[in-house]
Order: C-alpha cells, then structure tokens, then sequence
C-alpha cells in the first residue's frame, strides 16, 4: 500500500500541527510529522525594506551591467550615495540568484582550449 506524501516544506508541515490537541503535544505531533519543534515555534523575519530598495538597484543596475560582480556592484552603488560594504551586496545578490559559478566556466575554458 502507497504512503501519503506529506507537504516537505516548514510552512505546510507547521499547519498540520494542532496545538489544541487532546491526545498529543506539540512535541509528538512534531515528531510524527518530522518537523523539528524549533521549526514550528520559528516566526520568519521579512526583509527590511533598506534590504528591499537595494536588492531592486541591484537588479536594475543588473539588467544594464550582468558582468558586474559584487566589488563593481559595491562600487556603483557607492557612487550613487548608498552606504554599503561588499559582503552585504555579495549576500545580497547570491540571495537573488545573481553572479556566475566560475568552477563551471573555468573547466569549460580548460576543455575548450585543451589540444593534445
């Protein structure tokens, strides 16, 4: 007999559990849906909207420059008056999904140019 597919995620999972349970605690029924109890009591924090105002100059200057790394990023957005550091673009920007992974273009460079 086929099992049912529970939801993976956090969220979804955190809805099945029913703190006015009878029978059960909030720590069994974590446990039952192998939701860590720190999962279900965690409230997400939103962005800032500081984080928000720079992540949307980031991906217009993106659009214009996709070459620009987090050092030029950093750079630009400097120039334009905003008070920022490279670690906080770099975070920023691998959390919208920007920039290259650079092992893959490397070995493809490597092969490429590769003759015996």
């Amino acid at each position: 007999m086929a099992q049912k597919k529970l939801p993976s995620s956090p969220a979804d999972l955190r809805l099945r559990v029913d703190p006015d349970h009878v029978d059960l605690t909030i720590s069994d029924q974590c446990e039952l849906l192998g939701l860590p109890r720190r999962s279900y009591y965690y409230d997400p924090v939103p962005e800032s909207p500081e984080n928000l105002k720079l992540m949307r100059f980031i991906d217009e200057q993106y659009l214009k420059t996709p070459f620009y790394g987090s050092r030029r990023m950093t750079a630009q957005l400097q120039r334009e008056g905003h008070l920022v550091n490279r670690k906080r673009i770099q975070s920023l920007m691998d959390f919208q999904c920007f920039g290259l992974s650079y092992s893959q273009v490397a070995v493809g460079r490597t092969v490429l140019s590769y003759r015996p």
